[in-house]
């Protein structure tokens, strides 16, 4: 599906919350560290964190789960504030690399509902949500091998970055024709860990 790409740059903005992160000079060292802190809060909150990103993105019910997620034993990892959009994607990512280390899977033949859980009526930001994972299930199911490289490759390695090299002309095929949006890594490597552990087949 192609995106609207003025309600994605308004649902790539981050959302501070008081829930712990990393701040360091490297950016990789620092999304390092943040996905360790994901890893922990996942090995020590492991049905909680599920229920946690299930529910709709932004949602006052995933606001609510995400704060209530951190544990003493992952504060190594912590020292400041974050955003919840990225958080989620980074349990996800922490949860599909857990799963899917062998390879990756076999997607289902139809996407969900993104949508679900949003409300009756979709605000436009709420509609941003369900764009951005309308474009990670269109890169994911046209260019999977390299969805999951990028998911699983060691944050700021070659693998990394020869699997978002090789994603480039998926994902703009993937956005309105003509329109360029520029997505951080640590955003698009959580939309394709969500799409991808979403759907694969059971």
């Amino acid at each position: 599906m192609k995106m609207d790409c003025s309600l994605v740059l308004a649902a790539a903005m981050m959302v501070a919350v008081s829930v712990p992160a990393v701040a360091t000079e490297n950016p990789d060292d620092a999304r390092g560290t943040f996905q360790q802190y994901a890893q922990c809060t996942l090995d020590t909150r492991g049905e909680r964190v599920a229920t946690a990103v299930s529910y709709f993105p932004d949602s006052r019910e995933e606001m609510r789960a995400l704060q209530a997620l951190p544990a003493n034993e992952c504060v190594k990892y912590a020292s400041s504030t974050f955003s919840t959009r990225l958080f989620r994607g980074a349990l996800y990512t922490a949860m599909y690399q857990a799963r899917f280390a062998n390879g990756a899977p076999a997607l289902t033949a139809e996407k969900p509902d993104f949508a679900e859980g949003s409300g009756p009526r979709m605000t436009d930001e709420q509609q941003a949500m369900v764009q951005l994972r309308d474009f990670a299930d269109c890169v994911a199911r046209q260019d999977g091998a390299n969805a999951h490289a990028a998911v699983m490759g060691p944050i700021g390695s070659d693998a990394e970055r020869d699997a978002f090299a090789a994603l480039q002309p998926t994902m703009s095929a993937c956005m309105v024709r003509g329109q360029n949006v520029a997505f951080s890594k640590p955003v698009i490597v959580g939309l394709l860990a969500e799409v991808m552990y979403r759907e694969a087949q059971p």
